[in-house]
Order: structure tokens, then C-alpha cells, then sequence
């Protein structure tokens, strides 16, 4: 049986990171490319987590999206529909968080969020169970310290 509060905490990660990605689009100028879309990669690295780990899979240490989507693809063939979002987001893992990092514009970030946002609707979609209660609610707040649970 999944630990259920473990993939809550997962999704709960998957949706900090995508609500950062969106404010940061939103609101700061210059719009830090990079920035977004390692969150927007971040994000549906930990929706699909949550899912292996809603079927009892421990998930692997990987940023590759495409391996974890694959691992997904036993519970469903229909994560197959998630291929290209998966493969838009995964060079988004690493690569723009070092100094040799891409070459990325306004468009990217768009085409990240709209990726990421797709993985979270798709699994909404796909298991729904993972969505049932708010995760946000779910949790402890945060301490203002260290940013750990108590």
C-alpha cells in the first residue's frame, strides 16, 4: 500500500515549483529564462514521482523525465501522451543551473510551463486519487528558518 502522505508531500513539491515558475514569469524583469524552466522541469520530475511512488515504486534518483515517464508508462500506456513534454523538459533538469548553461528565450519558458502544466493536468486526468484532497492544506506550514517541515 503507498504511503499516501509521501505522495502528497511529492505533489506538494511538484506544485511549489510550478507556482514559482508561474510567478516568476509573471512578475520579474528581466524574466530569468533559466530559472523558469528548471522549475517547470522540477515540477513534473516530482508529479511524475508521485505517481511511481503512488504505486509503491521507490522513484529513482534521476532528472531524466523520459526514463521516468517510461517507469510510469507500466500503470498506464497513456502516459505515452506525455513523450514530448517529457522530452522538451528533461535538458531543463541541469543544464541551465551551470555557467555553460542554453541558450533560451521568452519562447522556452513559455513552451516549459505549458509542458509542465500539461504533466500535472494529464495526471489530474490519469489519477485523480493523487489530487483527491489539497495537498497545500494537507501539510504543516513550513518553518521561516530552515524551510523544513516541524
Amino acid at each position: 500500500m503507498a504511503d499516501i502522505a509521501l505522495v502528497r508531500q511529492w505533489i506538494f513539491l511538484a506544485e511549489d515549483d510550478l507556482r514559482v515558475a508561474q510567478h516568476l514569469e509573471q512578475t520579474l524583469r528581466p524574466t530569468p529564462f533559466e530559472l523558469i524552466c528548471f522549475h517547470c522541469q522540477q515540477a513534473a520530475e516530482k508529479y511524475l514521482k508521485s505517481c511511481l511512488e503512488f504505486h509503491d515504486e521507490i522513484p529513482p534518483k534521476t532528472h531524466d523525465l523520459i526514463e521516468l515517464n517510461n517507469r510510469c508508462k507500466k500503470y498506464s500506456a497513456a502516459f505515452g501522451d506525455l513523450a514530448e513534454a517529457c522530452q522538451a523538459l528533461t535538458a531543463y533538469g541541469v543544464q541551465p543551473r551551470y555557467t555553460y548553461g542554453m541558450e533560451l528565450e521568452y519562447g522556452d519558458t513559455l513552451k516549459a510551463l505549458q509542458c509542465a502544466e500539461k504533466v500535472k493536468m494529464f495526471l489530474q486526468k490519469e489519477a485523480p486519487e493523487l489530487f483527491k484532497n489539497d495537498p497545500l492544506k494537507e501539510l504543516p506550514p513550513r518553518s521561516s528558518v530552515d524551510g523544513t517541515y516541524p
